[in-house]
């Protein structure tokens, strides 16, 4: 099997590509657990603080939400790079049928 130089430079891409995931994967898990816990640190000081004041509860009630959506990245984040940990499924059979018929041919 003979690759053109466009799939060649594809297959060059694919593999730089899973190489950097190696080392991206813990700096993703890495911001996933600082915002997780810059979230649940701003959502527990704002909630100790929490008094009667109108003003502060005006505050719980637009600052509270964006804290949760911040939790939920942060959590997407972590859950998107534990399951992809290993790359992707599809990318590492390519290149290993390409493997494969490159030393097949020889």
């Amino acid at each position: 099997m003979e690759l053109s130089e466009a799939e060649a430079k594809l297959v060059r891409q694919i593999r730089a590509h899973e190489k950097t995931w190696q080392w991206a994967r813990w700096f993703a898990v890495l911001g996933g657990l600082l915002i997780i816990g810059g979230a649940a640190f701003v959502f527990q000081r704002l909630w100790s603080t929490l008094t009667p004041d109108k003003l502060l509860l005006l505050l719980c009630l637009f600052v509270a939400p964006v804290c949760g959506v911040f939790l939920f990245l942060g959590a997407v984040t972590i859950g998107y790079t534990l399951a992809s940990w290993k790359g992707r499924p599809v990318l590492k059979l390519l290149l290993r049928l390409i493997e494969e018929c490159r030393t097949a041919r020889d």
